[in-house]
């Protein structure tokens, strides 16, 4: 017996052949803040070539999932009581504006009506749902009065209609029409990645023995060390490692297993069977079978961004600004006259990193992620030999003259959602794609700061963050054994906790670097970190319109910094940093 499913699957392939025509369908979804109907939905649809899909009875509620890839929503969600609401999903390829829309009464008919675009027309598209005995239809004929319409009898626009089972949302059948109105065609989702199964490693290991890498060495600022460095590497890695492009066929649900498909087929071949034989038993079986439901509930990726680039890119840059005149002039009062006066036979200087140390640090890697720079860790790990004496050298003289590379200092921006449905800028988490050599360059600063920090036994010996052996865990275990220990002596017993908004993202820069000189850290430690911190660039990742944003401006001036591209966010040297200024609070809780 043929799937219902693969009937469904089957008519919208169909409608497929028809690339450039206006392409429309409705289905009676009851409810597609079900899981397993909106995973039937977005199995169905997101990769469909349909240009309109109508759905009634959404029972949608604020906050309800209801994106899916490559389509726009447009919804009415009802108001006053479960059920109801309709949708329309247009493709991303058409413009639509919506026109006018119900008020979400359930006593009302639930409509909304939009305008699409095609090439050479423009068609205006509504989704009724009158909900049984419910009157005041002349409320969507209002709704339409008002709107300046032609309306004409356009059956000579219709070149193919029709219906056809759709079972894994309703008794109603899926309808659909094709129009003769010109519409863009569908353009395949193209991905690009660097091919490593075919690579040659002794052809890579030759090439890379006869690059003249001793052109880095003559180099007289770091920056230039660097950028010869990364040409070099570019070749070797445009010419042994080649980028491919591949045409994406399906983009389905990842949690749309086989097993769940045959557990699909299996429920509409019961449908159609109690549809063809109207037996009681097979109806029975059917029924059954429905209302046990199949699927997986899984979290839907978000579709589109809510908010823009440049949206994303002012929150982040203010989130943590804190304005006060007189808190940043006496700041860089002190700032200007201090010389530290710390122990001179205790000064912190940068160790010159062997080339061993360094081999190790990259071995230790896992992420494989690019950064702004091009460079792969994969790539990197097979000719690591031939090039880490090199890095050695431009490593060294960061350190020695106290420079952060420009390059280095450049990131890609990842908005990751923190809620399931994201409306606005909070909503995000910044997650920034460091270059691999400047994760290398911060693994090293980091471990050396880590050392002198616990050999002059600086951190406070409560410090349970950023240490190692130390956890959330260890902290709790501390907490809690306290507690019982006044408890158990009859003490009077009161726990306060203190939860700092953007704690570490408010850190004041001159003060900090005040902090380093006075810990006994040479100037080279703050002018090192003060480099890091300048110029830092960011660039967001996927969205369509790329920027970049510079933070010189905003570094020492008490604005903070902007989550995810600086030191502090998800880089090594942060984590030793941050140590010191929760034990400046140490002083002020002793008893």
């Amino acid at each position: 017996m043929e799937e219902t499913n693969e009937i469904m699957r089957s008519k919208l392939k169909e409608m497929a052949k028809h690339k450039d025509k206006l392409k429309v369908a409705h289905i009676n979804a009851q409810s597609l803040n079900n899981s397993n109907h909106f995973t039937e939905f977005w199995d169905a649809f997101s990769n469909s070539s349909v240009d309109v899909i109508g759905v009634s009875e959404t029972f949608f509620q604020d906050g309800s999932r209801m994106d899916i890839p490559n389509y726009n929503v447009f919804n009415v969600n009802r108001s006053s009581r479960r059920g109801g609401g309709v949708a329309l999903y247009v493709h991303n390829r058409l413009k639509a504006k919506l026109l006018a829309k119900s008020s979400g009464d359930s006593f009302r008919p639930e409509f909304i009506i939009i305008e699409v675009k095609c090439a050479n027309e423009t068609v205006l598209i509504s989704c009724v749902y009158r909900p049984p005995k419910v009157g005041f239809l002349e409320t969507y004929l209002d709704a339409l009065s008002i709107l300046d319409v032609i309306a004409s009898n356009c059956n000579e626009q219709v070149v193919e209609y029709g219906q056809c089972v759709a079972p894994g949302f309703s008794a109603h059948d899926m309808i659909y029409s094709v129009y003769d109105f010109h519409v863009p065609v569908v353009k395949k989702k193209v991905i690009t990645f660097r091919d490593f199964r075919n690579i040659d490693r002794d052809a890579l290991i030759c090439d890379a023995k006869s690059i003249p890498w001793t052109q880095v060495y003559d180099c007289e600022n770091c920056d230039d060390k660097v950028q010869v460095f990364n040409d070099f590497l570019l070749q070797l890695f445009e010419k042994h490692v080649p980028i491919r492009n591949v045409c994406v066929k399906n983009d389905e649900p990842p949690w749309m297993s086989d097993d769940l498909r045959d557990m699909i087929e299996e429920r509409d071949k019961a449908r159609v069977k109690s549809l063809k034989t109207s037996d009681p038993e097979d109806c029975q079986i059917w029924a059954s079978i429905r209302q046990l439901g199949i699927g997986k509930k899984k979290q839907a990726k978000v579709s589109d961004f809510p908010v823009s680039a440049n949206e994303l890119n002012d929150h982040y840059l203010n989130v943590s600004k804190v304005d006060h005149p007189e808190l940043g002039t006496a700041t860089e009062q002190l700032y200007n006259c201090d010389n530290g006066d710390s122990d001179p036979d205790n000064v912190f200087h940068f160790k010159f990193v062997p080339a061993l140390d360094i081999y190790k640090i990259v071995s230790g890697f896992k992420s494989n992620a690019v950064g702004v720079d091009g460079v792969s860790l994969r790539f990197v790990k097979l000719f690591l030999d031939e090039i880490v004496f090199v890095l050695e050298h431009i490593i060294n003289f960061c350190l020695q003259s106290s420079v952060f590379p420009s390059l280095w200092k450049c990131a890609n921006v990842l908005p990751l959602p923190k809620v399931s449905n994201p409306t606005k800028c909070s909503d995000f988490r910044p997650v920034s794609i460091l270059c691999l050599f400047a994760k290398i360059l911060e693994k090293i600063v980091h471990d050396q700061i880590y050392d002198y920090v616990s050999d002059l036994n600086i951190m406070n010996p409560l410090q349970s963050g950023y240490r190692k052996g130390h956890s959330t865990v260890t902290a709790l275990l501390k907490v809690a054994d306290d507690i019982r220990q006044s408890i158990d002596h009859r003490k009077l017993t009161l726990l306060v906790l203190l939860d700092f908004s953007k704690a570490f993202d408010r850190v004041n820069h001159k003060l900090l670097l005040i902090k380093l000189r006075k810990l006994g850290f040479s100037m080279k430690l703050p002018g090192f970190l003060k480099g890091n911190l300048q110029g830092f660039k960011g660039k967001f990742l996927g969205i369509y319109r790329k920027i970049s944003w510079d933070l010189q401006e905003n570094l020492l001036e008490l604005t903070g910094k902007s989550p995810g591209i600086t030191w502090n966010f998800g880089s090594f040297p942060g984590a030793g940093i941050t140590v010191w200024n929760p034990n400046s609070m140490t002083t002020l809780s002793s008893p």
